[in-house]
């Protein structure tokens, strides 16, 4: 009987002690393949834009959300502002500054990191221009995408800048700015142009010894503003290698109040007999681009003029049939454009009819 009830204790620790071994070894879960540790390396810029005006240059970037093995960023270093010179990608950071890392918003829209550069007393070349994003450990895995920039002089911007209307268009003048002789670049003014709203846009580039540029390709009564900047080019190939500071903006309102040059060459000749009686008249054409038309003006001797057509005609002739035998007539030309202002009349010519 003793023996019966030691063996059936033996029996019931051992099923015990295995259920409970394999109770602890499914809490402890299945081992898997191990894992590298995070290097926690921030990925490297990839949109950096590089713009200069004058000696500011202005860099932009979006720093990077998520390290290089795709975990989010939580905690990171500094960014380095890093400039080489010459015109070939640099292999590592020469650092000219720093400014923290400005890491992405959970929501939102994403904001760019800037910075301000200011090239001074440099030589004649070329810089690259990168970034670099630091670790919380000062560890980086290398420069961001790198852009070139012309370290041409900048001429600072003429003054006293002035626009006015006139019949032939736009009249913008300035002051003129001494210029250095160099072989490698030449200068020039750019005109640029606004509407009442909207960028400015360049509309031409003239020589640096010019004081003066007529805009013809405006709109009338529209307001614009005006302003003129000094671009350094290449002597070898016309590249706008940089464009220098804004000068002050010159506004004004192109209103139209200058009517077509005068016609000239009018001509009267009668139809002749044997045939319906009238008067042919014929000129020279007006070139203005807002030319609308042409008014006819006849009268007797010793009389008024009278308008013949109530409607511009498009035209440079007319055909005058409201004639009576026995009498003379004299007749003018006037031009319109499509604003209404009218030319004055043009030299007279007469014709009789027998």
């Amino acid at each position: 009987m003793v023996l019966c009830y030691f063996s059936m204790l033996r029996h019931f620790i051992a099923v015990t002690g295995v259920l409970a071994l394999a109770a602890i070894m499914t809490s402890c879960g299945q081992p898997g393949a191990p894992q590298p540790p995070s290097l926690e390396m921030p990925r490297a810029v990839t949109d950096l834009s590089v713009t200069r005006k004058g000696d500011r240059v202005a860099m932009r970037w979006t720093s990077p959300a998520r390290f290089t093995d795709g975990r989010i960023i939580k905690k990171v270093g500094k960014t380095n502002i890093c400039r080489t010179p010459g015109n070939l990608p640099a292999v590592k950071c020469d650092e000219i500054g720093n400014v923290p890392t400005e890491l992405p918003k959970a929501s939102g829209p994403i904001e760019q990191s800037h910075f301000e550069d200011k090239l001074t007393q440099v030589t004649l070349g070329t810089v690259m221009y990168g970034v670099e994003v630091q670790n919380a450990y000062g560890k980086s895995v290398g420069l961001s995408n790198q852009v070139e920039i012309s370290t041409a002089p900048a001429l600072a911007a003429p003054s006293r800048v002035n626009a006015t209307v006139g019949e032939n268009g736009v009249t913008i003048l300035w002051a003129p700015i001494a210029a250095p002789a160099l072989p490698e670049v030449r200068f020039g003014y750019q005109i640029s142009r606004r509407g009442e709203s909207g960028q400015f846009a360049a509309i031409a580039t003239v020589p640096i010894g010019d004081t003066s540029y007529v805009d013809q390709t405006f709109e009338w009564e529209k307001k614009f503003e005006y302003r003129i900047d000094v671009v350094t080019e290449s002597a070898s190939d016309n590249r706008v290698l940089v464009e220098g500071e804004d000068s002050e903006t010159a506004s004004v309102l192109a209103h139209d109040v200058f009517p077509p040059a005068v016609p000239k060459e009018l001509q009267a000749v009668f139809s002749g007999p044997g045939q319906k009686v009238f008067i042919d008249l014929t000129w020279a054409p007006n070139l203005e681009p807002d030319l609308a038309g042409y008014f006819v003006y006849r009268r007797e001797e010793g009389g008024t003029f009278t308008k013949l057509n109530s409607a511009a005609l498009t035209v440079p002739s007319f055909r005058d049939d409201q004639v009576q035998a026995g009498k003379t007539y004299i007749y003018s030309v006037s031009a319109v454009d499509v604003r209404g202002n009218e030319s004055a009349k043009s030299a007279e010519t007469s014709e009789s009819v027998p």
